[in-house]
């Protein structure tokens, strides 16, 4: 008969038949199953390492019946079959070398003497092209990228602690132990591959507001092998090929990053808007704010009674509040409910673009 264990395979996703799946020593001392837990998922290198702590032992009833359980000494671990891989994927393992006609992915030992022993510790991979990876995301029975996997998990008997058991059994899988075992252990895992499972996020960190003639620093916090960056009415002065590089802006224009890490890629733009200083300047000199420092609630007398966007950013360039004022020589501003700091103000018309610094005591 079959019977159902926690997972004692362990599986590692893998883009090339020779890759090696990682085994984690720190699993070694834990109980028989798969390590680290939960549905497996390719990584940036079709990765997904997982450690296999073998099994040295289990309680069945006694075969021969009385009532009593019996001990049995499991000394080693394979593969029998598997169920539920998406089309182009296969299965190999760290013991591959090892493996033969009735185990075809190799044989996991345990090591020490029964009943003195120490689990195997191990690893296998799910092989597969990129193409055959892609092919797979979204997929599943349920077309939702989740394939349950079922594994046939054999293990070799050595001996039980009954004497009298012993005299009919002799050493052997427990496949072939017909009544006097328990069969195969039928294992369930699931692997998760989600469409845009080769996508990684390579946000740009940045000003997106900047005086002509400047540097400023613009970065992303994704991991990758390569980063290729990009600047439309800007020099890139340093960086190029790192996650970071330098930028001189000349006109309103866009900083872009592509990040490669591997299997997987990542794309990010961000436009900023480019002020020339002379014209802020000029235009600045139409504009009056009072009272400024103030406890939240300013005034500003604009250039001309024009169309003006307003926008209060604060010091990381993020925008607090917008607005539109047409046809109005004044405005006010109301930042009681903002935190205590320094905002900017930022008047655009078709006379120019002018900035003022605020003071929220």
């Amino acid at each position: 008969m079959k019977q159902t264990l926690p997972l004692l395979v362990a599986l590692t996703l893998a883009s090339q038949a020779v890759a090696q799946c990682s085994v984690d020593s720190t699993f070694a001392q834990s109980g028989p199953g798969l390590y680290p837990q939960g549905p497996m998922s390719p990584d940036c290198d079709l990765l997904a390492s997982k450690t296999v702590v073998g099994i040295t032992d289990t309680t069945i009833a006694n075969p021969l019946g009385g009532g009593d359980e019996v001990t049995v000494y499991l000394t080693g671990i394979r593969i029998n079959a598997i169920l539920g891989l998406p089309a182009g994927l296969t299965l190999e393992t760290d013991v591959m070398d090892s493996a033969d006609e009735e185990g075809q992915w190799g044989y996991w030992y345990n090591s020490g003497d029964v009943p003195e022993q120490s689990s195997a510790v191990g690893c296998g991979h799910i092989v597969g092209s990129s193409a055959d990876w892609a092919a797979a995301a979204g997929g599943g029975p349920n077309s939702d990228g989740v394939y349950p996997l079922e594994f046939t998990i054999d293990a070799y008997v050595e001996s039980t602690d009954n004497a009298l058991l012993n005299q009919f059994l002799q050493p052997q899988w427990l496949s072939a132990l017909g009544d006097l075992g328990p069969g195969a252990f039928i294992v369930h895992d699931t692997l998760v591959i989600l469409p845009g499972f080769n996508t990684i996020a390579a946000s740009i960190i940045g000003a997106d507001n900047a005086d002509a003639g400047s540097s400023y620093i613009y970065s992303t916090d994704a991991i990758g092998d390569t980063y290729d960056w990009t600047v439309t009415n800007g020099t890139i002065v340093s960086g190029q090929g790192t996650d970071s590089i330098e930028v001189v802006w000349d006109v309103t224009g866009q900083v872009a990053v592509n990040v490669i890490n591997n299997a997987c890629s990542g794309t990010d733009t961000l436009d900023v808007t480019v002020i020339n200083t002379a014209m802020a300047e000029a235009s600045r000199t139409r504009t009056v704010v009072y009272p400024n420092p103030s406890e939240g609630l300013f005034h500003v007398l604009l250039p001309d009674d024009g169309s003006v966007d307003v926008r209060i950013l604060d010091m990381n360039g993020s925008v607090v509040r917008t607005e539109r004022s047409s046809g109005r020589r004044s405005l006010r501003v109301d930042l009681r409910n903002t935190p205590e700091g320094m905002y900017i103000l930022e008047l655009r018309s078709a006379t120019g673009v002018a900035r003022e610094c605020l003071v929220r005591n």
